[in-house]
């Protein structure tokens, strides 16, 4: 008998589990209570790692024309048609899918092979989404998640963009009901599209499905008349394009944002109020193919223009898609990136190929 310490894979959130395995495959797990992505709680998602033990179904062995092969034998086999491949049609003639949930070095092995091996670019994968991670790369310099679960439970101010997340993310809404039981923190949910209502939320904000984005413009349009902004963080910490609050504006007044997003001005307002006056604020937002460029940028700009970012409590926090996406992009495991959030330009070619040898 062993105990495992390892990660349930069944979603993104990473939950910590302790496995005890016996003869014959036996397997038992439960919550690891000191991993700090979950605290011991487990989600009915976790149920589905009992049934991946049995060995019933499974292929065990490497087949060749229908026969078991020995394992030589098929790398042997794959290798001499890969490179006849190859040598026919050059690299761009090889693709490589890959799923959303292998470990990091797995990744890490699939894209040295595309991009270092066989001189491809062409592999990627359908968890991730250009523009949710193009919006951080363009704000941040880089496609970097900077908030953890820990700044849930300092927040004042928990805004949840897609009330479908919550029915998704079972541990990430225990910890801010937690957090809204120990604490001050308050729960403020954007719904639209005849979603059901989160249960426990302080307050539920209905609006126009795909407006999200411009009514986190209107707010910020309206911190920045108010006087709200974080102007010492703003002049140490951020550079904003020229014409960047004119360009804003249009569009984006308190009238024109309620009638996009179906709101009554007063509702809006009382919103506006609300968040404008919040000290630390964490925005959680859909990534992946789900996730929306322009909600990410109206997040992201809120943020760094109100100073709630790089401080305990005060973050915004894409929800990826994949138990792993994070992993996969910091390998590079897509054609946009040559490896660890590196771009193809000469110098970082030369430098991953001294690194790869």
């Amino acid at each position: 008998m062993a105990i495992v310490r390892t990660l349930c894979g069944q979603c993104p959130v990473g939950c910590g589990i302790r496995a005890v395995t016996g003869e014959g495959r036996e397997l038992s797990f439960a919550g690891d209570p000191v991993h700090p992505a979950n605290s011991g709680q487990l989600c009915a998602k976790s149920g589905a790692i009992e049934d991946m033990a049995p060995l019933d179904g499974r292929l065990l062995h490497p087949m060749a024309g229908g026969r078991r092969a020995g394992w030589d034998r098929a790398i042997a086999q794959i290798a001499r048609r890969l490179a006849s491949i190859l040598a026919r049609h050059g690299p761009d003639s090889v693709a490589l899918h890959v799923p959303g949930n292998l470990l990091t070095e797995d990744y890490y092995a699939a894209n040295k092979m595309m991009k270092g091996f066989i001189g491809s670019a062409h592999i990627d994968a359908g968890w991730r989404s250009d523009d949710v991670e193009g919006a951080y790369r363009a704000a941040l310099g880089e496609d970097v998640a900077p908030g953890t679960y820990e700044d849930i439970d300092a927040a004042d101010i928990i805004l949840l963009t897609d009330a479908a997340a919550a029915e998704r993310y079972p541990i990430v809404m225990g910890r801010i009901q937690a957090a809204r039981e120990e604490g001050a923190a308050r729960l403020v949910v954007l719904t639209s599209g005849g979603k059901l209502p989160v249960k426990g939320a302080d307050l539920t904000v209905t609006v126009a499905a795909g407006t999200e984005g411009a009514l986190l413009n209107g707010l910020l349009v309206h911190c920045h008349d108010s006087g709200a902004l974080d102007r010492e963080f703003l002049d140490r910490s951020v550079d904003a394009p020229p014409g960047f609050w004119d360009g804003l504006r249009a569009g984006h007044d308190l009238w024109s944002v309620a009638r996009r997003c179906g709101l009554a001005p007063a509702e809006l307002r009382a919103f506006y109020d609300l968040l404008g006056a919040s000290g630390r604020v964490v925005t959680l937002h859909q990534g992946g193919p789900a996730g929306s460029g322009e909600l990410a940028r109206a997040v992201l700009n809120l943020h760094l223009a109100m100073g709630w970012i790089g401080r305990k409590g005060a973050a915004p926090m894409p929800l990826p898609a994949a138990p792993n996406a994070m992993g996969g992009r910091e390998a590079g495991c897509y054609s946009g990136e040559l490896a660890a959030h590196m771009d193809f330009s000469a110098a970082s070619v030369a430098r991953a190929a001294r690194f790869w040898g």
